[in-house]
């Protein structure tokens, strides 16, 4: 990278592979490849990441971030020097950038954070992947949207800062997202899963929405969808009814409505559009 006073966001921009920008805002979207180091550097906006699949490490001021997983997000200050490697499950990041023309009380939410921070909150898993999703809807709507969006992930970060969920997030509930996440094709019950945790369905079904912003049902779909992606991706020769079938959707027409709900196109388009990069 070229010694200069300021790198662009993102700071490798031959990886970005969606954006939008709006008057206050520049969202992008990049896929980084495993251990991808990038060099110490600085942006001249005030900027905000998530890693929304793999995993990512910052490293600021003496301090560490480890960023993998969609609930944190860094916060980093205009001009804040930073360094980033990424882990060896590759990264999909998605980078908000507060752009100069931003209201002077925009900026301020940011520029309060002394150093970079990280910020974590159930709620912000939710709306990194309706920001990327967002990213890939081409309609007259877009940027009021992504507007809105970057505004409320804004908002939030600022409420909380470096604070966690006031609650503590009890052993049986992260047990049983490990359950979801190791067998996503599966067809559970919340009556099953409570049974397996030991608590109510009430209190199961409570407790995961407040811990991860989304209900069982929703992790489940969301998990599935991330899989087909990958598969779709990764240059799988198979058709989309057997990756749909393999993801666990019962049919071709669920998986399409779900994923183009989910990641704001249709199996097919995000296929070739993978394959065309």
């Amino acid at each position: 990278m070229a010694r200069e006073k300021f790198a662009p966001l993102p700071a490798r921009r031959e990886h970005e592979v969606a954006a939008a920008r709006t008057p206050s805002f520049r969202v992008t979207e990049t896929k980084y490849p495993a251990g991808l180091f990038v060099a110490s550097h600085a942006h001249a906006n005030a900027s905000l990441t998530f890693t929304r699949f793999g995993g990512l490490r910052e490293s600021a001021g003496g301090r560490a971030f480890e960023n993998a997983s969609p609930e944190s997000l860094l916060v980093r200050p205009p001009e804040e020097r930073h360094a980033d490697r990424v882990q060896d499950s590759g990264a999909v990041n998605l980078e908000i950038e507060i752009l100069p023309g931003a209201e002077t009380l925009l900026k301020a939410h940011v520029e309060s954070f002394a150093g970079v921070r990280q910020v974590r909150h159930p709620r912000l898993s939710a709306l990194s992947r309706q920001m990327g999703a967002e990213l890939r809807c081409r309609d007259a709507a877009q940027p009021l949207v992504v507007e809105g969006l970057a505004f409320e992930i804004l908002g939030l970060a600022s409420r909380v800062k470096n604070a966690r969920p006031s609650r503590v997030r009890p052993a049986w509930l992260d047990r049983l997202r490990e359950r979801l996440e190791s067998s996503f094709r599966d067809r559970p019950l919340i009556g099953d899963l409570a049974r397996e945790a030991g608590v109510h369905p009430v209190s199961l079904a409570r407790s995961f929405r407040q811990h991860f912003g989304e209900s069982p049902g929703d992790c489940l779909r969301r998990l599935r969808v991330e899989w087909a992606a990958r598969e779709l991706g990764g240059g799988s020769p198979r058709t989309l009814a057997e990756i749909a079938l393999d993801a666990g959707f019962s049919d071709q027409s669920h998986f399409h409505r779900v994923f183009r709900r989910l990641t704001g196109t249709s199996p097919a388009g995000y296929r070739g559009v993978e394959r065309r990069r």
